[in-house]
């Protein structure tokens, strides 16, 4: 028990030291950039003399280490700053877009797990057959094609092409959004009981969430496929061949629980770079999200909203992180040990 729980207050002390890693990052940054936040937060027109009000109230004219104390004080209370472009709190403005990559990142690692399960358990047990072949090399092709090509592709094919799917945003002009309960637009209209409203937003989040599979399916795919291959010539899979069980029962009873543990590991990872690494898909498709968020944060050298951000995708990495060691255990009582 004692060593659970020295693992447990372990873990915690990671994702604390992760935050203040994070933070002492960002604010470096923050301060090695040549341009003067005071002066972008005051304007292009505005006088020394205001210009020195500004860096007074932002307290850019206190010594660097008490400005950290009181940055970090303010995370602490959830205050991420002010955002230079529209001046309203930065931690706000986050909260607002988080729902649509979030909904666009689930879409997303729903069909990465459902494809590369599937498709990685079948070419495992069919080792070095023609089936095996075809899926490794669907799988090299997805992990070499460029996320704007899919895009552009899928927009050209799907949306120009076939008109089967929109080509942006999260609804149609003429449908109202429904009343945010959780932020996910067709989780609120299927509690809402309007069905109708729930697949205008499934079809306006096809073609970009399919985008963002196809960057990750191939390397998920390949991982499932070698761990379950590596547990499929263990002794203990000999001996269950040896009892007479059929191959697929071994695979999914006795074979697919270690396997999950590299994949679990890596498909947390992989849903945390969904969350930060949307930017490409939903530049292109008028995705309302962090990444259109982030990006337009940049090219307005607004240095809160990017710090914000940063620190949120720290926050999440550490979380799923977190999250990923208690599905572990979930999935494989042995690893409890080991981890303890």
């Amino acid at each position: 028990m004692r060593e659970r729980v020295r693992a447990i207050a372990g873990r915690v002390a990671g994702f604390l030291a992760t935050l203040i890693g994070a933070s002492l990052i960002t604010f470096a940054i923050s301060h090695l950039i040549p341009n003067d936040p005071a002066r972008l937060a005051a304007g292009d027109g505005a006088s020394p003399e205001v210009v020195a009000q500004m860096r007074e109230r932002l307290g850019l004219d206190q010594p660097i280490w008490e400005q950290y104390l009181r940055y970090v004080a303010g995370l602490a209370r959830g205050d991420f700053g002010l955002s230079i472009r529209s001046g309203e709190p930065v931690l706000d403005e986050l909260l607002r877009a988080a729902p649509a990559t979030i909904e666009l990142a689930l879409a997303a690692l729903i069909l990465i797990v459902a494809a590369s399960l599937t498709l990685g358990a079948v070419a495992a047990m069919n080792h070095n057959k023609p089936i095996d072949h075809a899926v490794r090399v669907a799988s090299a092709l997805s992990l070499s094609t460029p996320t704007f090509w899919s895009a552009l592709a899928l927009i050209g094919i799907f949306g120009v092409a076939l008109g089967w799917a929109p080509l942006g945003g999260r609804l149609s002009v003429d449908v109202d959004a429904p009343a945010a309960i959780t932020g996910l637009v067709v989780v609120d209209a299927a509690l809402a009981g309007r069905f109708d409203i729930a697949v205008d937003a499934l079809a306006h989040l096809a073609l970009p969430a399919v985008t963002l599979a196809i960057a990750a399916w191939g390397g998920a795919v390949r991982l499932f496929r070698a761990a379950l291959l590596d547990v499929l010539q263990q002794d203990f899979v000999r001996r269950a061949r040896a009892a007479g069980l059929s191959p697929w029962r071994i695979a999914t009873r006795y074979a697919a629980p270690p396997a999950l543990v590299p994949y679990t590991t890596a498909m947390g990872l992989t849903f945390a770079d969904l969350l930060g690494g949307a930017v490409v898909t939903e530049m292109i498709f008028n995705w309302p999200g962090l990444g259109a968020y982030t990006m337009q944060a940049i090219a307005g050298l607004d240095f809160p909203a990017i710090m914000g951000f940063t620190l949120l995708a720290a926050v999440v990495y550490a979380s799923i992180n977190l999250l990923v060691d208690v599905l572990i255990g979930v999935i494989d009582p042995r690893t409890r040990s080991q981890r303890a």
